[in-house]
């Protein structure tokens, strides 16, 4: 009989385990992806505003270094090359983002040269890469948090005086 719960109890945790780590994966996903769509709608604001302000110099210059540090975020997130086109080659090495996709295939549900499945718990190797890949995002988030509480409310606090739309990770609604 012990041998029996013992038995049930390693395959329970197999299955926790092939449970978990997709979870873990999908969470992550929305969470990169929702910051990188934050970033690009404040970087489009900024892009708007440099085209509105051209010739403020001064203005200009704020435009840019704020944009620089939310390139700077959005560059830990996802690569470059991503931002630029389809994935149709390896172009650089990947970021947050496509590590997450790329695991996810091998973990979760399989991807076209990967089978995956709820038969297939997570090896070790692949638990390391999740735990990784967690601890660039959450260097990344922190990033992305001190850039938004330090230098985007600095900015956004300066904005109505430089004539500028304070920058927020939704667009605008319109009237």
């Amino acid at each position: 009989m012990r041998q029996a719960e013992e038995w049930t109890e390693e395959r329970e945790a197999a299955q926790r385990a092939v449970e978990d780590a997709p979870l873990r994966i999908r969470d992550d996903i929305a969470q990169t992806a929702d910051d990188i769509n934050g970033i690009d709608v404040m970087r489009r604001t900024i892009e708007d505003e440099k085209k509105a302000n051209a010739s403020k110099s001064e203005v200009l210059k704020v435009l840019t270094e704020m944009d620089a540090k939310l390139q700077g975020v959005e560059d830990k997130l996802i690569e470059r090359s991503a931002l630029l086109s389809d994935d149709k080659y390896f172009q650089q090495a990947y970021k947050v983002y496509s590590n997450l996709i790329w695991l996810n295939g091998a973990v979760g549900t399989g991807a076209g040269d990967e089978a995956g499945g709820a038969d297939y718990r997570p090896t070790d190797t692949q638990r390391v890469v999740l735990e990784t890949i967690e601890k660039d995002l959450a260097a990344a988030r922190s990033e992305y948090r001190r850039v938004m509480e330090t230098d985007v409310a600095n900015f956004n606090k300066l904005a109505p005086g430089r004539s500028l739309k304070p920058l927020a990770p939704t667009p605008a609604s319109k009237p």
